[in-house]
């Protein structure tokens, strides 16, 4: 599969031949994954005892067209590693005006990276995962809010400017204890350019974070009465038989929690229904000599990774993918794994998984 960014307004289109019930389509999507890693410590939810949850998971999805002009999506997922409870990670209604611009509002996915909007669609994306080294950054998947999407052409290419806004409510684990936060006045844009197999994007967001300050035996004072961004950038070129593509991302949070960044660059070449890939990247804390008190060293963390896969075409809107993943140069943190790698003292562990990966 030649893979393309979509906006939003080709989501509905995203699983191929949906059922069409008068004005009702459903769509769906499926991964089942296996996995384990040579090394305790949850590197990716895996240790060295085989694994069917992390990578697992499936969706359906329904649109409802009201008229020419408006449209209801939901959409629920259910994930191995939440015991396959279900989720509602989309709920929205959509307008689209005679100039294709498209206004939504409702429950909907958080547009930070240029996978973000089919994110869980593993059969849309060339690896087996998204790379943790960017898309853990920040770990918010969808917020409540309205966002517009206004496509542009200029000349042969096209410029496409998605604007939101909203609020959401996440957890995060720190290891001792897991915060509940809020992040309110969430507001963001990213703009792509897409010119015929080139495709570049930007995206900049920023929110206030709210939490209980004594949870977590005082924890909660990180998340709570502070500002939090995240601005990144992304380039893709697919001429057809192969492909290259990379993002990089910046967070950054007031205070003691760490600022992160990190990077991924690669590709791949599609020989039939065979794609090898290879990708190399890196994620640190950038804050270090900033953050003093309890907090100096407690959220250091630097890695560098390289991946190797193979994705198999072998049915129709099936793939089968096989993926080992290196990461190292930890540098005596826990490379943004957890304590019990740095208990361990491991300085490089490798993550060995398979998935099939399907849409329909």
């Amino acid at each position: 599969m030649k893979g393309r960014l979509l906006t939003p307004a080709l989501l509905a289109s995203l699983c191929v031949s949906p059922l069409a019930f008068a004005n009702v389509n459903l769509n769906g999507f499926a991964s089942v994954g296996v996995g384990f890693s040579d090394e305790d410590g949850g590197a990716l939810g895996y240790d060295k005892d085989y694994s069917f949850d992390p990578d697992s998971l499936v969706a359906v999805q329904i649109g409802y067209e009201i008229n020419d002009r408006m449209s209801a999506t939901v959409q629920l997922l259910a994930r191995g590693v939440d015991d396959w409870d279900p989720e509602m990670e989309w709920a929205y209604l959509s307008y689209e005006f005679d100039n294709g611009t498209l206004v939504r509002g409702g429950k909907l996915r958080m547009p930070l990276y240029m996978y973000s909007d089919y994110l869980d669609v593993r059969y849309a994306q060339p690896f087996l995962r998204p790379p943790a080294e960017v898309y853990d950054i920040v770990a918010l998947s969808s917020y409540t809010g309205v966002d517009m999407v206004l496509p542009f052409e200029a000349g042969d290419s096209t410029i496409t400017l998605q604007a939101f806004a909203g609020n959401t409510s996440e957890e995060a684990d720190l290891g001792t204890a897991t915060i509940d936060f809020d992040m309110k006045n969430l507001v963001g844009a990213n703009l792509s350019w897409e010119w015929g197999d080139v495709l570049a994007r930007v995206v900049y967001a920023q929110g206030d974070l709210e939490a209980d300050p004594t949870a977590g035996g005082g924890l909660g004072s990180l998340f709570d009465d502070k500002k939090g961004s995240f601005a990144g950038v992304g380039l893709r070129y697919d001429p057809g038989s192969w492909f290259v593509l990379g993002e990089y991302g910046a967070r950054e949070i007031d205070d003691e929690f760490s600022d992160v960044e990190g990077a991924y660059f690669g590709g791949g070449v599609r020989i039939n229904a065979f794609t090898p890939y290879i990708f190399a990247g890196f994620s640190e804390t950038t804050d270090d000599d900033d953050r003093a008190g309890p907090f100096s060293t407690a959220f250091d963390f630097e890695r560098k990774s390289v991946s190797a896969g193979l994705r198999w075409d072998f049915y129709d809107n099936v793939a089968a993918k096989f993926d080992v993943s290196h990461y190292y140069d930890f540098n005596n943190t826990d490379g943004g794994f957890g304590s019990t790698v740095l208990a361990q003292g491991l300085d490089e562990l490798t993550v060995f998984g398979l998935s099939v990966d399907a849409a329909f």
